[in-house]
């Protein structure tokens, strides 16, 4: 049979894990969906095609890249 203090320490961790679930769906609900943080812009269209022959996949749009992650790498030689 458990212990007090080991029932009090499970009891602690079971209402702290309660209260980060019921913050996170707080958070969740109170941000409008479809809607763009301060300071932000929708990503504009590809206009320069360049180069002509893309690697590895045909050429990229904005409808394409909705709804994911899109990860920018970028360096320079010099």
């Amino acid at each position: 049979m458990p212990s007090s203090i080991a029932r009090l320490v499970a009891g602690g961790c079971l209402a702290l894990g309660l209260f980060v679930v019921v913050a996170f769906v707080i958070v969740a609900l109170a941000i409008p969906r479809g809607s763009l943080a301060a300071g932000e812009r929708d990503m504009p269209e590809f206009k320069d095609q360049r180069p002509a022959a893309w690697l590895n996949s045909p050429p990229l749009t904005r409808a394409a890249l909705r709804g994911n992650v899109v990860l920018i790498e970028i360096w320079t030689t010099g």
